[in-house]
C-alpha cells in the first residue's frame, strides 16, 4: 500500500471514530430529551387534573352556597307568612282601637301571670263573658268557685257605650292621660269590690277587683291608661 493510500485510510478512520463519538454523545442527549418530554407531559397532565379538581370543588362550594341561600330565603318567607303581616306590637297583642272592643280584645289588656301575682295561691282562670256590639266583658275568676257566682270574679274588665253621664262626684278623681273622666271607687255595686271607671267619647271602661287586694288598683289604672291611649288611635 502506498504512503498516499495509508494517509487516506488513517484520515477516514479518524473521521469514522469522530462520527461514532458524535453519535455516542447524541444518543444520551436524545434519550434525555425524550425522557424530559415525558416528564413535562406527565406534569402537564397532573396540572390539568389538579385544575379540574379545583374547578369541581369550586362548583360544589358554589352549589352549596346557593342551596344555603335558597334555604334561608325559604325560612325567611315562612317567617314572614307566620307573622301575618302585622306591623306593630298592638296588632300582635290583639288590642282594639277607637270605639268598641270585643271581649277577646279586652282580655289582652292583662294576663294570667299578672293575675297570679295579685292573687297568690289561687287557681285563676280567664273567661270572656258578654260579647255584644255595645257591651263586652273579660274576667279573671277563681276556678274553685262556680263561674255563675259573682264571688268568683277576682278582676273584671267591662266596656259599654257611654251616654255622657258624669260619674258620681263622691268618687276619687284619678289621673289617666287622655280620659274625659277617670275615677276610683272603693266600693261600687258590691261591698267587696272596688272599681276604676274611665270614659272617652262615647265609650266607658269599668275595672272591678276584689277590695283591698294589694296592687290591684295600680294594675287597673295601668290597664285603663293603655285602653284610653288605644282609643285615641
Amino acid at each position: 500500500m502506498t504512503p498516499r493510500h495509508l494517509a487516506s485510510t488513517r484520515t477516514s478512520t479518524r473521521r469514522f471514530t469522530r462520527s461514532l463519538a458524535a453519535i455516542g454523545l447524541a444518543l444520551p442527549l436524545a434519550l434525555a430529551a425524550c425522557g424530559g418530554g415525558d416528564e413535562e407531559s406527565d406534569a402537564d397532565t397532573e396540572a390539568a387534573e389538579t385544575d379540574a379538581a379545583e374547578t369541581d370543588a369550586d362548583e360544589t362550594d358554589a352549589d352549596a352556597a346557593d342551596d344555603d341561600a335558597a334555604d334561608t330565603g325559604a325560612a325567611d318567607s315562612d317567617d314572614d307568612a307566620a307573622g301575618g303581616g302585622a306591623s306593630g306590637g298592638e296588632q300582635d297583642a290583639g288590642f282594639g282601637g277607637a270605639g268598641h272592643w270585643s271581649a277577646a280584645q279586652l282580655c289582652t289588656l292583662t294576663d294570667l301571670t299578672t293575675m297570679g301575682a295579685l292573687f297568690p295561691g289561687v287557681d285563676v282562670v280567664e273567661s270572656t263573658g258578654i260579647d255584644e256590639p255595645d257591651w263586652s266583658r273579660c274576667a279573671w275568676d277563681d276556678a274553685s268557685i262556680d263561674p255563675l257566682d259573682p264571688a268568683s270574679t277576682l278582676f273584671g274588665v267591662d266596656q259599654r257605650d257611654h251616654q255622657g253621664q258624669t260619674f258620681d262626684d263622691s268618687f276619687e278623681t284619678i289621673d289617666v292621660p287622655g280620659a274625659d273622666q277617670a275615677v276610683f271607687a272603693e266600693t261600687f255595686d258590691s261591698d267587696t269590690m272596688s272599681v276604676v271607671l274611665v270614659a272617652v267619647g262615647d265609650q266607658q271602661l269599668s275595672l272591678e277587683f276584689v277590695k283591698d287586694t294589694v296592687g290591684a288598683r295600680e294594675v287597673a289604672e295601668l290597664v285603663a291608661t293603655t285602653w284610653v291611649a288605644m282609643q285615641g288611635t
